[in-house]
């Protein structure tokens, strides 16, 4: 996946390329103050299919994961 991360008048806007799945249901961004461990990853803003989020997060270390239907699917589940 391809990610892109720009400043934006109200902090950062991040984009990626999107899944291409029949079971996606959107993505979740996740944060966390150090990438250590994945359990430190806690969700701080949700998209429909789009492939864009735009806010201004307080932690230094960011993570999309795609979200969708019938479990954890081949995305993993950092800490959820």
């Amino acid at each position: 996946m391809r990610l892109t991360v720009q400043k934006d008048a109200g902090g950062i806007r991040i984009c990626w390329n999107p899944v291409s799945d029949p079971c996606l249901q959107g993505y979740d961004i996740l944060g966390a103050d150090s990438p250590v461990s994945a359990s430190g990853f806690s969700v701080i803003g949700q998209v429909g299919l789009t492939a864009c989020w735009a806010g201004d997060p307080t932690q230094g270390y960011l993570l999309v994961a795609a979200r969708g239907a019938g479990g954890e699917g081949p995305w993993g589940h950092y800490g959820r």
